[in-house]
């Protein structure tokens, strides 16, 4: 093609100005940006033709000077088009990106080239006119002058097309988001375990330990483990380091945050991580189902001979679920015949546990109206000889070819023994839960008391499977409450700061109750019935499907309450539950209350202080009076040191009459009870008599002057052990668990200031005087 005058021109100045551009020394080049060094630039032979990006310079008089081809292939026009875009520009400043499907992508770089007349860079969305698509752009400028004048300003403009690369890196974004999404939502526990530390864990790991994230990375994985376990665990890990293949699911024991023994089921995998050789460990608690192959082993073990015949209750009934064929262990389990239930003289939803029948009325209904339902439910049946057991049932509808519901079929087993190991494993957790939260409260400072009813919220509401746990305290008005401490699990909008300050005028049914000492039991919200139409509607705002409130007594006040909201599905709440409740109720009362008091406290010295200060002018005035005084009170002093020494003979005198009067007409009693009561109750009698003897003793007030902060019944556990009783006897005589009073020992240690000494605590109780 034919070149006019003007391309000629830009030529040769393009020249000039590459010429120029190796010559000169003040010209500052982006070099790496486009694999352009200031050597590649040569005068007059287009060397820049092969760059791999492109190469434009512009003239700030409106001239493109020159474009290699690579700019041209990026734009997608050629260097003439360039210049009658720059024509259009100068025309209209207004053409920018925006008319991008009409005007090839050299106007916003040019907009860029005239805002920015210093050394810049940016990414562009241009339009490539012979692709018909946009691209986005990396541009850098670099502005500069010639040396032989001061009149002509030049940019030096480097493109490359970037458009894959920002779709890679957003690829990559999305990518990486995706796979923690997976990880943090993964069902099981994820663990990298590398150095015999773990340094990844997933929230699942940590909801399965109980353990937070710090406390899995804090200590070797070992100390986690069963002790019976560890060797196999660090062989089996040493193999997978070795060899480099995954071993199968091996199941082992872990102790949780609550100290109990738990399960699991872990998938090891090597990796390399940070350069570093590590394993992938995937893991599930299966700790029921060890307990129920467990259980069930030993039931087979029992009752071998009756297992071997045993195959359960098979059954078929019509829709009404009168039962029309039964036969199996039947009156194994039921007590009642076959016939029985054939016969219809006895129909089978009469032998259910009573407070399990709604449940299975709500199930019988999907079961009749929906096709093909199937249900596996436990509930209680009452046997014959009024026994309660447990049982397991597969029940489901059996549709013909009209798709309807005909019948119902199913079978039946006994879980008895299943059920009482799970609640002798319920029992255990709740009494080590019960323990752990009294034990966090004991001398705790009020400062973290508000931390410690949150963490314990958290705690019993995991226990319970509750999906909100909560404390509302009345104002002191008493015509206010407020949602003071929460606990959420995942995944539940939290309520506490919709619940500040609410009107008990509000809650007249839920008041009712409260002020009655009752709980408030809700089994589902959408029952309740019309007199509750407030709280009903309060409580349906906020999603809550069932809840359970007990109140919160300080001696006859109400100062509160504490529940739990199920918000997920309806949930029946057991007497266990509302045992633990009341149980933790307790505890955050006297933990309030102590914080109360101990900010009373701080207010009053406060004020105190202050009036200390406003008064000190005034007590510097009354020094000089008191002085004179002084002499005065000095005299005063020593006849009430006079006093004071009478009062104390007559006190020791008072305390030897006593003790003559114990001895000369009290413990000749207890000599004739002595042969009249029984060795088994002997101790409790000499019990007795050393309490009496004691009565003048200063060993009581001993004990509470030097170690106030003894509990009453710490004080009563103290003369016991004084008197030799055994900690098995003073369990025995407090109704209470041995683990409990091997506790309260420890914290008499503690307070007696003798915890991690070799000192016998009775040895050192009677050695107080």
């Amino acid at each position: 093609m034919k070149k006019n005058r003007d391309t000629v021109t830009a030529e040769k100045s393009s020249r000039t100005v590459l010429q120029f551009s190796r010559k000169s020394s003040p010209i500052n080049y982006h070099q790496g940006s486009c694999g352009v060094t200031d050597n590649e630039i040569l005068p007059g032979d287009f060397a820049t033709d092969s760059l791999s990006c492109g190469l434009i310079v512009y003239n700030l008089k409106k001239n493109i000077l020159y474009a290699n081809p690579t700019s041209e292939n990026i734009l997608g026009i050629s260097s003439e088009i360039m210049q009658q875009q720059l024509k259009s520009f100068i025309q209209n400043e207004k053409i920018t990106a925006c008319q991008e499907n009409e005007n090839p992508g050299i106007c916003p770089i040019l907009s860029l080239v005239n805002e920015n007349r210093q050394n810049g860079n940016a990414v562009l969305k241009v339009y490539n006119y012979n692709r018909k698509k946009h691209l986005l752009v990396s541009v850098n400028t670099t502005p500069f002058y010639l040396p032989e004048s001061n009149d002509f300003e030049y940019v030096l403009i480097t493109i490359r097309d970037v458009t894959e690369t920002v779709k890679a890196d957003e690829a990559l974004k999305k990518s990486e988001k995706r796979y923690r999404d997976v990880i943090n939502n993964c069902g099981e526990g994820i663990a990298i375990l590398q150095n015999d530390y773990l340094i990844f864990t997933n929230p699942k790991a940590c909801e399965i330990t109980g353990y937070s994230e710090k406390e899995l990375l804090s200590k070797p994985l070992l100390e986690f483990i069963y002790p019976e376990d560890r060797v196999m665990l660090n062989r089996i890990k040493d193999e997978v380091l070795l060899h480099h293949q995954s071993p199968p699911p091996v199941q082992f024991r872990f102790i949780n945050r609550l100290n109990e023994l738990k399960w699991c089921e872990c998938i090891t995998v090597f990796i390399i991580w940070e350069n570093q050789p590590a394993t992938l460990n995937f893991f599930r608690d299966i700790t029921r189902r060890k307990l129920a192959e467990m259980a069930l082993k030993e039931s087979e073990e029992r009752y071998r001979n009756f297992i071997e015949n045993y195959h359960g209750i098979a059954f078929i009934s019509d829709l009404f679920f009168n039962i029309k064929s039964i036969h199996g262990s039947i009156e194994e389990i039921t007590g009642y015949k076959a016939d029985d239930f054939l016969s219809h003289r006895l129909e089978w939803h009469k032998i259910i546990y009573p407070k399990d029948m709604p449940t299975i009325e709500k199930d019988n209904n999907l079961l009749i109206s929906v096709p093909g339902h199937a249900i596996r439910r436990t509930y209680r049946i009452v046997r014959k000889d009024g026994q309660i057991r447990w049982v397991n049932e597969h029940i489901k509808n059996k549709c013909p070819l009209s798709g309807k519901p005909q019948a119902i079929e199913g079978f039946i087993e006994d879980v008895t023994d299943i059920k009482k190991v799970e609640e002798l494993e319920y029992r255990n957790r709740f009494e080590r839960l019960i323990t752990l939260i009294s034990s966090d409260f004991i001398n705790i400072d009020t400062a973290d008391i508000d931390r410690e009813i949150t963490k314990a919220l958290k705690e019993i509401g995991r226990f319970a499977e509750a999906d909100r746990s909560y404390v509302f305290i009345f104002k002191d008005d008493f015509k206010h409450i407020e949602n003071t401490h929460e606990w959420c699990r995942e995944g539940i909008s939290p309520q506490i700061n919709n619940c500040k300050n609410l009107n008990i005028e509000l809650l007249p049914w839920w008041m009712n109750k409260l002020k009655n000492r009752e709980n408030v039991l809700i089994p589902s919200v959408i029952d309740l019935p019309a007199s509750a139409a407030s709280e009903k509607a309060i409580l349906q705002s906020q999603e809550i499907q069932s809840l359970i409130v007990v109140p919160m007594y300080l001696g006859r006040v109400l100062i509160g309450f504490l529940g739990f909201d199920a918000v997920r599905e309806i949930k029946n709440w057991s007497e266990d539950t509302i045992t633990l409740l009341k149980m933790v109720g307790t505890i955050f009362t006297n933990a309030l209350e102590r914080k109360k008091a101990d900010e009373e406290l701080r207010k009053a010295h406060d004020e105190l202080e202050k009036r200390v200060r406003e008064r000190t002018l005034e007590l510097s005035e009354a020094n000089r009076e008191l002085e004179i005084e002084r002499e005065a009170l000095q005299q005063k002093n020593l006849a009430l040191k006079e006093i004071l020494s009478q009062i104390d003979d007559e006190k020791k005198n008072m305390a030897r009459q006593i003790q003559s009067n114990i001895d000369r007409v009290a413990l000749p009693l207890f000599d004739i009870l002595d042969e009249r009561v029984s060795d088994s109750e002997k101790h409790y009698l000499r019990l007795l008599k050393n309490c009496i003897s004691d009565l003048s003793s200063p060993f009581i007030s001993c004990l509470e002057m030097k170690y106030s902060k003894l509990t009453p019944r710490e004080t009563e556990i103290c003369q016991m052990i004084k008197n030799g009783f055994s900690s098995k006897q003073i369990a025995r005589a407090f109704n209470i668990s041995l683990l409990t009073i091997l506790k309260q020992r420890k914290t008499i240690r503690k307070k007696l200031k003798i915890a991690n000494k070799k000192i016998n605590l009775a040895s050192y109780l009677k050695t107080l005087k």
